[in-house]
């Protein structure tokens, strides 16, 4: 008679150990669940992404925030590689100055999904840019604008007459700017190699870019600016 309410006992404690475990497993199985669907959204549909310089001064400006997104960008750069990219010309891309080996930029992704944005991975420190040049094409830039030769035209044109899209460039110097401004406003033409592009910040008298960098492969865009959604009021879709 001693033993039965031990063997009650045992049987209450290996069922609360059971009970315990199912939560457990239920907590993993959810968190994983929630990591995958992170990496998909980051990876592929697109995340915000915070303004804090004043590069694409006065299209985007500090405190500013948008969204981006990797899969456009991947169609980007399909696009970019064949002949149908003239709507591409003026479009603000990502774009990584520093190359990454796949396995460097998945771990970073998978180490940005786990830790939900804590960890400070590059994904997060990519440039947003103008695409202004295509391969093949020569540019030269006089006062701060740029003129694009283009492969099907008989003399240069301005960056205003060749983009659609309505934007406007900053060439005045910033007395805050933490920059060894002023960049060249002037250059001569040169030719933008095979698989590059040349872009440009807007902010010209301040910003780093293909003047500084040199043309960037078209693998070093890692996504495509799709729209600004803060402030509500300057909300803008690209």
């Amino acid at each position: 008679m001693a033993i039965y309410p031990r063997f009650q006992v045992y049987k209450s404690n290996r069922g609360r150990g059971r009970q315990s475990r199912g939560i457990l497993r239920r907590v993993i199985y959810l968190y994983i669940l929630t990591v995958a669907m992170r990496l998909f959204l980051v990876q592929f549909l697109g995340y915000p992404v915070g303004i804090s310089s004043a590069q694409m001064n006065p299209e985007l400006l500090p405190g500013d925030r948008v969204v981006v997104s990797p899969l456009a960008g991947w169609f980007a750069r399909d696009a970019l590689k064949k002949e149908n990219k003239t709507n591409l010309r003026g479009r603000i891309v990502a774009v990584r100055i520093q190359e990454g080996s796949f396995n460097t930029v998945a771990l970073e992704l998978l180490l940005d999904a786990i830790s939900f944005g804590i960890y400070p991975t590059d994904i997060r420190k990519l440039a947003l840019r103008r695409i202004i040049a295509f391969e093949y094409e020569r540019i030269s830039m006089n006062t701060f604008e740029a003129s694009i030769f283009t492969e099907d035209s008989s003399s240069p044109r301005s960056e205003f007459e060749l983009i659609d899209a309505a934007y406007s460039i900053r060439s005045d110097l910033s007395t805050t700017s933490s920059i060894n401004a002023p960049y060249t406003g002037t250059f001569d033409e040169i030719r933008v190699p095979e698989g590059h592009v040349f872009v440009l910040s807007d902010n010209r008298k301040e910003g780093l870019d293909s003047r500084y960098w040199s043309s960037l492969p078209i693998s070093s865009i890692r996504s495509l600016v799709v729209f600004r959604y803060w402030p509500i009021h300057m909300y803008k879709a690209y």
